[in-house]
């Protein structure tokens, strides 16, 4: 006797406003460039696929707009982003 397979749910994630702050003062203190809404909002889709992909909730400052000059990964805390089930 074979048991039917649940069907996998999908989870949807979205970055809350805690997040887009989180990212804001991230991006103002480690980029070249300000946190513009439009940079914000980019991150932001950066870490909603990350997390749909069922990797970290993290984004990248490429090194070309990092102040160091190098790659900076930097992952949200899990306050900074709410997740359902996707219908």
């Amino acid at each position: 006797m074979t048991h039917p397979r649940p069907e996998p749910v999908m989870q949807r994630y979205s970055v809350n406003a805690d997040g887009r702050d989180y990212i804001a003062r991230l991006v103002a203190e480690y980029s070249k460039y300000p946190p513009t809404s439009e940079a914000v909002s980019a991150y932001a889709d950066e870490v909603e696929a990350s997390l749909h992909n069922g990797n970290a909730a993290s984004f990248e400052i490429r090194a070309s707009h990092a102040l160091i000059g190098l790659p900076m990964a930097i992952t949200l805390p899990e306050s900074c982003y709410d997740c359902e089930a996707a219908a």
